[in-house]
């Protein structure tokens, strides 16, 4: 999805954004406006980390499988990234209004990396 939306800017995906009506007729913007399609980009994030967090908490730390489930992270972190790139590029417009989104997907992004620096000084003070 962010794939298409970055190559698609006129494209955003809001939260508040209104119901397209016209089911026989895709929306067609000009080059110069933006559409607003109804979705939220951060919501979908937070249930993919949720996702993996209650796969792992299900998965035997001993298997192979945790540790392919761990490799996971790795991808849902750059989507993270992506994500905030994405909605500090569409706050530069003037009618869009996503602070509360951004703040959301940087809280998950920071819990990501306060997790590990946590881990890893737990490892150190253990040695």
């Amino acid at each position: 999805m962010l794939d298409t939306l970055e190559r698609n800017p006129n494209y955003i995906v809001h939260e508040l954004a209104e119901e397209w009506d016209d089911d026989e007729k895709a929306p067609d913007p000009d080059p110069d406006e933006t559409f607003k399609v109804p979705g939220s980009i951060v919501s979908f994030i937070e249930r993919l980390d949720d996702e993996l967090t209650r796969s792992l908490q299900n998965v035997d730390p001993h298997t192979t499988e945790y540790i392919e489930r761990l490799g996971d992270e790795s991808a849902l972190y750059a989507g993270i990234v992506r994500s905030q790139a994405y909605y500090e590029r569409i706050q530069q417009q003037p009618d869009v209004e996503v602070t509360e989104s951004l703040n959301r997907v940087v809280n998950r992004r920071l819990e990501h990396v306060y997790f590990k620096v946590d881990t890893l000084s737990l490892c150190i003070q253990s040695l």
